[in-house]
């Protein structure tokens, strides 16, 4: 078992900043139709900053950001699960949906690190 506690480094004021979350439990009716609700969170401390290639993608008829994310958090981000669609992240006008989770709870705190991908197919840009 691991025994590095990097517990505090996510949410010291210096790395961390804040976003929300709508959580979408996703219920069946009697007509076999999935429901889906939401519940916007209150703000939530983490760790953000920019995965992979978010460069711009230019064809000849269209252009396009595939911006993602990586967010290290105590809160449970997830991902599709029986019972629920994936969580949307809301960051600095930006709306993203969360395709991965990795559990990183043996390293202290119950953290987990989530890859989001950007819903829009171009960005607000950064104030």
């Amino acid at each position: 078992m691991a025994t590095l506690d990097v517990s505090e480094i996510p949410q010291c004021a210096e790395f961390a900043d804040t976003f929300q979350v709508t959580q979408r439990p996703e219920t069946i009716n009697q007509y076999g139709r999935s429901q889906i609700s939401a519940a916007v969170s209150q703000p939530i401390l983490g760790t953000i900053y920019p995965t992979g290639d978010n460069a711009l993608q230019r064809q000849e008829d269209k252009q396009y950001g595939r911006k993602t994310l990586t967010i290290v958090t105590q809160y449970r981000l997830r991902t599709a699960s029986p019972g629920a669609q994936p969580d949307f992240v809301y960051y600095r006008g930006n709306a993203y949906v969360v395709r991965e989770v990795n559990d990183y709870s043996q390293y202290g705190g119950g953290f987990v690190e989530a890859v989001c991908s950007s819903l829009e197919a171009i960005d607000t840009p950064p104030q």
